[in-house]
Parts: structure tokens; sequence; C-alpha cells
């Protein structure tokens, strides 16, 4: 009962902050630098070594930072503002997808039926949500990142993708392959279940 609770109330404060990513998106919200969604965190250009003193922006831009630059969207356009929470917003698509496929899996957990078709395909899900999710995020910042950074400072486009352990993207993908596992197991329970069903 707990974790319904739980799992709903989380599930609700998802979409909110996926309405509220929209809603920041679309031009209806102030672009505000408090809230941090008009900030863009992107590698030094290699012609700029170790500072951005070097770095001219274009139109309603800044640039600080060192060892990076921090792009400082002040009056973003639609399109600008889209960009820049496109990979929050698929973040947040993807919990809400793997807590509302949880929330859906509860009731047979407690009837004592965790072996059903049903949860085996929601087990499923859930695994192919967080490997593609955290293959998906990183190359949707990657492409933004460019795009923007491009736009910011009249430059050719230059992709970074971040996979590695610090970025969290190995580790959620080994996630997403034990939930695989899991879900595996839940397949070969119901298969388990239905042949004693069988029996009987």
């Amino acid at each position: 009962m707990i974790l319904t609770f739980v799992l709903a109330v989380f599930l609700a404060l998802q979409a909110l902050h996926g309405l509220f990513l929209v809603v920041w998106g679309l031009g209806f919200v102030r672009a505000d630098s408090r809230a941090g969604l008009d900030l863009l965190t992107r590698p030094l250009p290699s012609e700029a070594s170790t500072s951005v003193t070097g770095v001219v922006p274009h139109g309603n831009v800044t640039i600080e930072g060192a060892g990076q630059m921090v792009l400082v969207f002040h009056d973003p356009s639609v399109g600008e503002r889209l960009l820049l929470v496109a990979p929050a917003l698929l973040t947040t698509l993807a919990i809400g997808l793997v807590a509302y496929l949880l929330l859906r899996m509860l009731p047979s957990l407690r009837e004592g039926d965790p072996f059903s078709a049903a949860n085996v395909r929601r087990a499923y899900t859930v695994a192919l949500t967080v490997i593609t999710g955290s293959l998906l995020v990183p190359a949707c910042a990657g492409v933004t990142g460019a795009v923007l950074e491009s736009r910011a400072l009249g430059t050719d486009p230059s992709l970074t993708f971040t996979f590695g352990l610090e970025g969290g993207t190995v580790p959620l993908v080994l996630v997403g392959l034990i939930l695989a596992a899991l879900a595996e197991i839940f397949r070969r329970g119901a298969r388990l279940r239905h042949d004693v069903e069988g029996l009987v």
C-alpha cells in the first residue's frame, strides 16, 4: 500500500515536471537562470586552449567557465528552449514510463500472482526503457548541445557524447541488463506456473 502511494506520488511529480518542461520549452514561462534550463555546459572548442576569453558568442548569449564553457541563453527562442529541455524531457518520459509500469505491477504482487504474462511484458519494457533511455539521453544531449553551441558561437556543430561510468551510461545499461535478466526469470516463472496448472 505504501509503495503504491509512493509510486503514484512519484509518477504525478514526473508528470508535473514533464508538463513544466513542455510549457517552458514552448515559451509560456519566462526564461530564468535560477531554474538552470537556459544554461548549457559544453567543452571548450579546440582553438580556445583553457579559457573562454577567446570564444566570441553570437546573439543574446554569454559564456562563462574555466576548462569548459557555460553558455547562458538570456532570451532563448522557442526552438532554443525546446533544444535546451529535450534531454531532460526525454529523461522525465523514461522515468515516468518506468514508474507507471512498476505501479501497474504492484496489484498482482499484492495478490500473490507476480508471474503473469502482463508482468513479464512490463518487466521487459522496464528493462528496455532503462537501456534505451541510458543511450538516447546522452545522444540527445550531444546533438542538441552541438546545435545550440553552433547557433551561439556561429561555428560548425561539434558533437560530443559522454558514454561512460562518469556520465552514468554504462551503469544504467548494466542495470537495464539486470532488469532484463529479472524479466526472463518472470517469464520462466510464468511458464512454470502455467505448466503446473496444466498438471493439476
